[in-house]
């Protein structure tokens, strides 16, 4: 079993998500670190979603269901 919940792994996975996008938008497009968004978006929780899925799929997590 998995120490934390499947939802607070979503959100922890899709917070590196945003902050990696973050990092990229300034690195890689010279983009004005006060204007791209702070909050976490859809975007970063559905890539979260699939990665806590493929985790699933392989064994590495599971919640005991």
């Amino acid at each position: 079993m998995s120490p934390i919940s499947r939802e607070h792994l979503v959100e922890e996975l899709a917070a590196v998500s945003h902050e990696l996008w973050l990092l990229q938008g300034i690195r890689d497009y010279g983009r004005d670190p006060a204007k791209l968004p702070k909050e976490i978006t859809d975007h970063d929780r559905e890539r979260a979603e699939h990665t806590v899925r493929r985790l699933e799929e392989l064994g590495i997590v599971s919640w005991g269901e």
